[in-house]
């Protein structure tokens, strides 16, 4: 799943996003609509690792509403934003048994280029196994 502000207000606080996506989120404007240029894979995440630095156009969608998310456990940070502080997670990627969940709080169609896009894609259908 991704997408800009999904988790805006109220609809970050539901069973789902809890209990399915492992995020918390407090339904406040503190982690909502953050601007993020540049989001970097996180090291040793199954999807992201190796990735680097890879920039978001806003003009794709005429906005800037990314949003800042905490993973629940089992979920781990997947992509990192660019602005500080450090632990400003954009993505996060969720394993247990055959479940598997990824989450960008950040638009697909603005991520980097097509090859950038087709990268992380092709990342993401071998992590949950896709033919």
């Amino acid at each position: 799943m991704s997408g800009q502000d999904i988790l805006d207000q109220a609809a970050g606080t539901t069973t789902f996003v809890h209990n399915y996506l492992h995020i918390n989120w407090d339904g406040s404007e503190v982690q909502n609509d953050k601007a993020t240029a540049v989001v970097t894979g996180v090291t040793g995440n199954p999807v992201t690792n190796g990735i680097g630095a890879v920039p978001i156009d806003h003009s794709v969608l005429g906005a800037t509403f990314e949003d800042r998310i905490t993973p629940i456990a089992p979920a781990t940070a997947a992509f990192t934003a660019d602005n500080a502080p450090p632990d400003n997670i954009d993505a996060l990627t969720v394993a247990a048994g055959p479940y598997r969940v990824e989450f960008l709080a950040f638009p697909f169609e603005a991520y980097g280029t097509a090859a950038q896009k087709a990268d992380l894609m092709t990342r993401t259908l071998d992590w949950f196994g896709a033919p």
